[in-house]
Formats: C-alpha cells, sequence, structure tokens
C-alpha cells in the first residue's frame, strides 16, 4: 500500500487535471450516455458520459473456480483460492500450487509478487525432485542387503533427506512506482527500516529510467526512448489504434 503522503499527492495531481476520484461509489447501470451511481449516502446520480472505461476487478479464471468447487470443504473464498504458506492449495493433499491473483493471501495482487512466487515455486520444484530422487535411492538400498558400505550410504542419504527442507514463501517488496498523469509519478522504496515516499516530475524521470531498465536489448530501449521523445514534441498521434 502507498503512504497517506503519496495518496494525498495523487488526490490533488488529479485535482488539477480535472480528474474526480469517487470513492465508495456503485456503479449501478451504464447507459448509451450516462452512468448511474449509488453514492455512499444511498442516493442514486446519473452522470452524462461520452466514453465508459471499465476497469473494476478481475474474476477468476474457469480453471480456478472449477479446482475450487472440487474441494468446497476447503475452499470457502470467493476471491479466489486459498493457499498456505509454502503456496500449495488448500485441500488439494499438496499436490496443486496456486500464485498470483488467483489466490485469496494476504499479498497485493501484483506482478512484483506473481514474479517473487514464481521463482520460489521454481526452487521448490527442483527441491522436491531432489527429494524424490534421494528417497528412491534409499529405498532401494533399504531393500538390498544391509552391509557397512550401505549402512553408510544410508545414513548419508538419510541426512540430505533431513537438510532438504522446504521453507515458507516470503515476500520482499522492492517498492512501488506509478505513473500519475501531467509528466508526473510517485514512488514508494523501502529504505532501511522504513520506506521512501517521492513523487514529481524527479520521480517521473526516475520511473521512465526504472522503465527502460527493465527492457532486454537495447534495439527496444532505443525505440522506446525515441517514441517518448516524439511524443513530448510532436504530442501523441491518436488517429491510429
Amino acid at each position: 500500500m502507498l503512504s497517506k503522503q503519496l495518496i494525498d499527492y495523487t488526490e490533488s495531481t488529479f485535482k488539477e487535471s480535472k480528474i474526480d476520484i469517487l470513492t465508495k461509489t456503485m456503479v449501478k447501470e451504464v447507459k448509451e450516455r450516462s452512468v448511474v451511481l449509488q453514492m455512499p449516502d444511498k442516493s442514486v446520480v446519473e452522470v452524462p458520459c461520452g466514453m465508459v472505461v471499465w476497469a473494476a476487478g478481475n474474476k477468476g479464471r474457469q480453471i480456478t473456480q472449477d479446482l475450487m468447487g472440487k474441494l468446497p470443504g476447503a475452499q470457502t473464498n470467493r476471491r479466489g483460492s486459498s493457499v498456505d504458506d509454502h503456496l500449495r492449495m488448500a485441500g488439494a493433499d499438496e499436490s496443486i500450487f496456486a500464485i498470483g491473483d488467483c489466490t485469496s493471501s494476504t499479498y497485493a495482487p501484483t506482478a512484483q509478487v506473481a514474479s517473487q512466487q514464481g521463482a520460489y515455486l521454481a526452487r521448490q520444484f527442483q527441491q522436491l525432485a531432489k527429494k524424490d530422487i534421494l528417497a528412491a535411492q534409499l529405498a532401494r538400498l533399504q531393500q538390498g542387503e544391509e552391509t557397512a558400505e550401505t549402512a553408510k550410504e544410508k545414513e548419508a542419504l538419510g541426512r540430505q533427506l533431513e537438510r532438504l527442507k522446504l521453507r515458507p514463501f516470503h515476500y520482499s517488496h522492492q517498492g512501488s512506482l506509478a505513473y500519475i498523469g501531467s509528466d508526473k509519478a510517485i514512488a514508494d522504496l523501502p529504505f532501511f527500516n522504513g520506506n521512501f515516499a517521492s513523487g514529481g516530475v524527479a520521480t517521473f524521470l526516475f520511473w521512465r529510467s526504472a522503465y527502460l531498465s527493465t527492457l532486454f536489448s537495447l534495439r527496444n530501449r532505443t525505440l522506446v526512448a525515441t517514441d517518448w521523445a516524439k511524443t513530448k514534441v510532436f504530442g501523441r498521434d491518436v488517429s491510429r489504434e
């Protein structure tokens, strides 16, 4: 979550851009030329409009809903599938894993969280595969003839299996960046034991440099930077899709 300082700054920037924010407001109906809203005091207001862009929440995919439907006792959260600390789907006998915004975990449904969860599961699967290999080797030794050599091998395999303990997922927040229009951006970055919050044109330039750094090739970085420069000089071309 962003700090209150950044929320207030964003709201003031929107106000300068003549963008109205309506919180705790429910969309009751979308008509051809207007939107019907239910205000916090339960009153109904019809707002004229020329274009409506719908970006309200997201619904889980059918496969997620089907899986949850097969586990009614363990999957009771309507927002998404319930998972444990190891990202294993509750009630699935530790055989199904779920990450990202299809889950109802306490983490924000962001790409940063999903990326770390994906990297965590990759490590976990490697550990599980190694554990299965060691367990199979140990089972073969236990079925064979007991000798001093096999006893040492079994002891060594047992120690390796003990060390292969699966650790729970831990999210490390790397900060949040957001563009808020008017060549301004906000940033909420971890700084020692606290957070560093900033907003404005300088943060916008930092946001753009961070965006360019995520592009893989020099060609893509050059093309994107060139497009930004052309848009700044000539304006955005809205005549084409």
